[in-house]
C-alpha cells in the first residue's frame, strides 16, 4: 500500500484518509495506523509542500502558533520597540521578546493585523 505520508514516518501505510483542504479541496493521503488514529482524533497537522500530499507534518514538525503579541516602545530609546509573543507548540508554551526599529514595527503590525496591540 506504500509508505505513511507523515514526514519522517517510515511505517507502511494502513490506509488512505481524506483531509479537509484549506482551499475547500480535500487532500487524500496515506497514513500508518498510529497517524490515522491521531488524524481521525483531530490532531493538528499542516501540509509542508502544497504539491506533495505525502508531506503531512504533525507534532514537533508544526511551527508554533502565535497565541498573543504586543509591541511596546522602550522608555530609554524612542526609535526602538519590543515585540513580545506568546507561542504554543507541541513542545509547550514559550515567550519571546525581540527588539524592533520603527519600520519593522509598522511592517509587523500590517502583517499581523488586529490580533495584537501597539502601545
Amino acid at each position: 500500500m506504500g509508505q505513511c505520508g507523515v514526514r519522517g514516518c517510515e511505517a507502511e501505510s494502513a490506509g488512505h484518509m481524506v483531509l479537509p483542504g484549506f482551499t475547500g479541496i480535500a487532500l487524500e493521503t496515506s497514513a500508518c495506523d498510529e497517524h490515522l488514529r491521531r488524524l481521525e482524533a483531530g490532531e493538528d497537522w499542516i501540509l509542508g509542500d502544497p504539491d506533495d500530499p505525502y508531506d503531512i507534518r504533525m507534532g514537533v514538525d508544526i511551527p508554533p502558533k502565535i497565541i498573543s503579541f504586543s509591541i511596546t516602545e522602550r522608555a530609554s530609546r524612542n526609535d526602538l520597540a519590543e515585540l513580545r509573543m506568546a507561542l504554543q507548540s507541541a513542545k509547550g508554551p514559550a515567550d519571546i521578546t525581540v527588539s524592533l526599529d520603527g519600520e519593522m514595527q509598522r511592517s509587523l503590525l500590517r502583517v499581523l493585523g488586529g490580533g495584537g496591540s501597539a502601545v
